[in-house]
Parts: structure tokens; C-alpha cells; sequence
């Protein structure tokens, strides 16, 4: 995969609602290809949760996490990562 296509996968993945209180939302496209899982991860690179996907539509809950800003890591099947940044009230 290019970075273009990267850059353009990534922008079809929708992550919501953002900033988050109680869960944040994946759904995109599987024409787009297959997030296989994810990372999210603070700004001093710890990783706090780590899941499967396991459709189209995923919610993952962050009621337990503390107020921030923190880093959606996606990986897909292809061996391709892509990050978007989450906020939690």
C-alpha cells in the first residue's frame, strides 16, 4: 500500500464521537480493506488498550481511561498501520 493510499484509507475511517466521554466509535468501508486491530496509546507511549475489530462498526469503551489526549492505532491486515488522535473528557 502507497502512503496515498494510507493517507486515503485513513480518511475513511471515522472515529466518533471525538472528544469522548464514555466509548469512541470506529466504522469505515471494508472496500477500503480490513483494520485488523488497534492501540490506544498516551503521549508517553504507553499502550492502554489493545483489541481485535471484529466488524464494520466497533465501539471500545474509555470510561476507565483518564482525561486526554491519546493515539488510535490501527493496523490492518496488509501490515499497514495508521494513527488517528482521540481526546477523552
Amino acid at each position: 500500500m502507497s502512503i496515498e493510499d494510507i493517507e486515503a484509507f485513513s480518511s475513511k475511517v471515522k472515529v466518533f464521537p471525538n472528544p469522548a466521554n464514555a466509548s469512541v466509535t470506529i466504522s469505515y468501508d471494508r472496500t477500503l480493506g480490513t483494520i485488523n486491530d488497534y492501540n490506544i496509546i498516551d503521549l508517553q507511549g504507553r499502550v492502554i488498550l489493545s483489541n481485535h475489530l471484529k466488524g464494520l462498526d466497533n465501539s471500545i469503551d474509555v470510561s476507565l481511561m483518564n482525561s486526554g489526549v491519546y493515539l488510535l492505532s490501527f493496523n490492518t491486515v496488509d501490515g499497514n498501520t495508521f494513527t488517528k488522535k482521540i481526546i477523552k473528557n
